[in-house]
């Protein structure tokens, strides 16, 4: 199961609409507390945060994943449209595997990206 946190639904619903099109499971929800709510009873295989979000954005989430022992080792991609330098270090120095631009890395590649993660 892919889990996907965005808080523009749609884009999360669409995420998750391309990759169950590739033979994924993949759910999409619309903040920061609710996906990690749902952590411990989907036991994900893969994350996808969207960096900014109201309340807890992506960073503050993924420093919750890594800090939580059931899901620490959970792959975390970035799937955002903040796409500066110092905030894909800062999520790989936090755990992330990857980080994506939304809106210009393609399909295909978001599709190649999930498939080693899962």
């Amino acid at each position: 199961m892919i889990l996907i946190v965005d808080d523009h639904l749609d884009t999360g619903r669409l995420l998750a609409r391309l990759l169950k099109s590739h033979g994924h499971d993949a759910i999409a929800v619309g903040s920061g507390r609710e996906g990690l709510s749902l952590l411990p009873t989907l036991g994900p295989t893969l994350v996808i945060l969207d960096k900014c979000m109201p309340e807890m954005d992506g960073m503050a989430v993924l420093k919750n994943i890594r800090a939580d022992a059931q899901s620490e080792s959970v792959p975390v991609i970035f799937y955002s449209a903040d796409a500066n330098a110092e905030d894909m270090e800062q999520a790989r120095r936090l755990g992330a595997q990857d980080y994506l631009i939304k809106g210009t890395t393609p399909w295909e590649d978001i599709c190649s990206t999930v498939a080693r993660y899962v």
